[in-house]
């Protein structure tokens, strides 16, 4: 996953490739970086936890399949909320603020602060994911969803190649920067639907306006 961010990253970046790769190699992007910003995406126990069967908030089943550890962290803690898209967007967005959070680091640094997120979350097969879990751990889940959008701003292309990518430019955001056309914002939120799973907001919405 490590390195498939950097290929990626340096198609987006060629201005000799097509359109087509280079729409592709943005999803891809936007599907790897968000994945490694899910802490058991770094570990390899238990199938990154998809083996431990998890009571969380004390039911066994979602749908027709069994709770585990790895699903919670997908979609339970942030299905907890109760927050829709834009309303997690603000909330990371106010986060990155008052927490002057930066992008910093690679993405083999990256992978390694997962790492230690999935050790210090671990939970014995069978156990229970409650209110004290996850008071304590929504909080990592926050700031993971956070950085990776603010990384995955910072390795986009310039502003100027951004605009390539687009059929057509549509009204530039708050910060002053133009966004890339509706259609590929589309791609990559249908993309990004799968980054922490299905059952809650996508995440990358939260620096979505930044291409």
């Amino acid at each position: 996953m490590v390195d498939r961010i950097e290929i990626f990253k340096q198609v987006l970046s060629d201005s000799n490739a097509s359109r087509d790769d280079r729409i592709e190699a943005l999803k891809f992007l936007v599907h790897f970086v968000g994945e490694v910003h899910q802490p058991f995406h770094a570990i390899g126990e238990a199938a990154g936890g998809n083996g431990i069967a998890v009571a969380e908030f004390g039911r066994t089943q979602y749908e027709r399949h069994p709770c585990n550890l790895h699903g919670a962290w997908d979609s339970g803690l942030i299905q907890r909320t109760g927050r829709g898209r834009d309303e997690y967007v603000s909330h990371l967005e106010k986060l990155i603020s008052d927490e002057h959070l930066i992008a910093s680091g690679n993405p083999a640094d990256w992978a390694n602060e997962s790492h230690g997120y999935a050790l210090s979350a671990w939970l014995a097969d069978g156990a229970q994911i409650d209110e004290n879990y996850y008071r304590k751990e929504i909080k990592v889940v926050d700031q993971r969803l956070a950085l990776a959008g603010l990384r995955l701003a910072l390795l986009l292309p310039v502003q100027g190649r951004r605009s390539e990518l687009a059929s057509e430019k549509v009204p530039c955001d708050r910060s002053g920067s133009t966004q890339a056309s509706e259609p590929l914002l589309e791609d990559c939120r249908v993309e990004c639907s799968h980054v922490l799973g299905r059952r809650r907001p996508t995440f990358f919405l939260a620096e979505a306006h930044r291409l």
